[in-house]
């Protein structure tokens, strides 16, 4: 049977599942964002490399705080977060707003 997590467990499952999106906003632009301007090869390239970068901390931080209270719980919570977060950011990219178009088109501008 496995052992009941205790508070300081607890708490630190927590942090490591609400921490996670910070890797993924320092590193990417937000879901609305991605949908409406990422509309190139390239933009979506750059994209998927934030996406791996961000998804390697997240995993090197729940991996550190699982060893740290010899517990899978803040490894399986991280994963299921990051796998959210992926999936999210991914549904962007795949499936751009009707309007999408380059950030710097004149469309965009608020000067017309």
């Amino acid at each position: 049977m496995a052992k009941k997590p205790n508070v300081e467990e607890v708490g630190a499952i927590i942090l490591v599942a609400t921490s996670m999106p910070n890797f993924y906003s320092g590193l990417l632009p937000s879901k609305m964002t991605i949908s409406r301007f990422a509309n190139s090869d390239f933009d979506r390239m750059r994209l998927r490399q934030g996406l791996v970068v961000a998804s390697v901390m997240s995993a090197a931080e729940a991996i550190a705080v699982g060893f740290m209270f010899d517990s899978a719980l803040p490894v399986i919570a991280g994963f299921a977060v990051m796998g959210v977060l992926i999936w999210q950011y991914e549904d962007a990219i795949r499936n751009p707003h009707p309007e999408n178009m380059p950030i710097n088109d004149d469309r965009n501008s608020n000067a017309q």
